[in-house]
């Protein structure tokens, strides 16, 4: 999962963005609701996939539910992939329908 899927979730989930003053690939984040309010660094390296075991621990340490956030990403998952089939289903209706045209002359 790349950075940007984890912070919609997390967005989702009513966490907060702290501004960035310095360079670095990594951004901070905290819970509103937690009882904590340190900071949670979250890593930004662009296209390349956070390992589970550090997206794990970023849930835990904004004390957030795993199971919770675990089903956002599946529902997104599920549009997603039902956007793919019906996409890919117009796209072989048309293809279909090429196909009889150009054969019919």
């Amino acid at each position: 999962m790349k950075y940007r899927e984890v912070t919609k979730k997390l967005k989702e989930l009513g966490c907060v963005e702290l501004s960035n003053k310095r360079k670095g690939s990594h951004r901070n984040w905290y819970n509103p609701k937690a009882k904590k309010v340190a900071p949670v660094p979250v890593p930004d390296w662009g296209s390349k996939d956070l390992k589970s075991g550090t997206i794990r621990g970023i849930v835990k340490d904004l004390e957030l539910d795993w199971e919770e956030f675990k089903k956002t990403i599946e529902r997104k998952n599920y549009e997603r992939s039902s956007y793919r089939i019906s996409r890919a289903d117009g796209c072989r209706k048309s293809a279909e329908r090429d196909f009889e045209k150009y054969s019919s002359r």
